[in-house]
């Protein structure tokens, strides 16, 4: 990371930023943030699969997002997308959220898959994600949520109405956590698209499908690939989302 400092002073005006896939590690972050602070118009950065872990994420928003201008005036936030997937940031980085995340407000794209921060992490995100009211693209996969943990989060997805996109496979979610899913979002007038591939999702879950996803209505496309609905439920899953198609 000491190279990337050098730079640096070529690179203040960047707007994109994609350091993906590159093992950067807690005491990466620091070298890292030293850059993003000479940044200020950076609309998109993407860290996925570094490794940072709750230590570099938490010095991460720390350093970066409460950073000061001479005099003491809070700069602007600038960063519409922050992808930090696969990072290891477990219940206790998503602690550190609450006190840095107002300076994220403008951030419409976040990807926290892949941190298996569990149940514990999601009633810990909970009252942290109305902070990104601009919020339309949301990706919480494999983070092990369970039905409990979809239970603590979902009402605050209500809170977000400019969401369109909501990913949530893979998190061992079955038919409680769905309900009480499902009832939250119901609530949302933009929502297009939601993800539940490869959760133990069965039969009994359909009728929530069709009373509660039904009154979406912007919904275009429901991922129910890799669960466990028999021909039976998916029979009657098609002539409402064929009405849907038609409409």
């Amino acid at each position: 990371m000491e190279g990337f400092e050098v730079y640096a002073r070529n690179l203040q005006g960047i707007q994109q930023l994609d350091l993906s896939g590159n093992d950067i590690g807690p005491e990466g972050v620091q070298h890292l943030v030293s850059f993003l602070r000479t940044v200020k118009k950076l609309k998109s950065l993407r860290l996925n699969c570094n490794y940072i872990g709750c230590v570099g994420f938490a010095y991460m928003l720390t350093a970066y997002y409460m950073r000061h201008l001479d005099g003491g005036v809070r700069e602007k936030a600038t960063l519409e997308e922050l992808c930090l997937s696969m990072n290891d940031i477990e219940a206790e980085g998503l602690g550190k959220l609450a006190p840095q995340v107002q300076q994220l407000y403008e951030v419409r794209e976040l990807d926290l898959s892949t941190n298996h921060f569990g149940p514990i992490g999601a009633a810990t995100l909970s009252p942290v994600l109305p902070y990104f009211p601009n919020l339309h693209f949301l990706n919480l996969s494999e983070n092990c949520l369970h039905d409990s943990g979809l239970t603590s989060l979902s009402p605050a997805l209500r809170r977000l109405p400019y969401l369109r996109c909501l990913l949530l496979c893979s998190n061992s979610i079955g038919t409680r956590g769905l309900k009480a899913l499902t009832r939250e979002i119901k609530c949302l007038p933009g929502l297009e698209e939601l993800a539940l591939a490869g959760n133990p999702i069965d039969d009994s879950a359909v009728d929530v499908v069709l009373e509660d996803l039904w009154a979406c209505p912007e919904l275009k496309s429901v991922d129910f690939a890799d669960c466990l609905l028999s021909s039976q439920a998916l029979l009657r899953l098609k002539p409402r989302f064929l009405l849907a198609t038609a409409a």
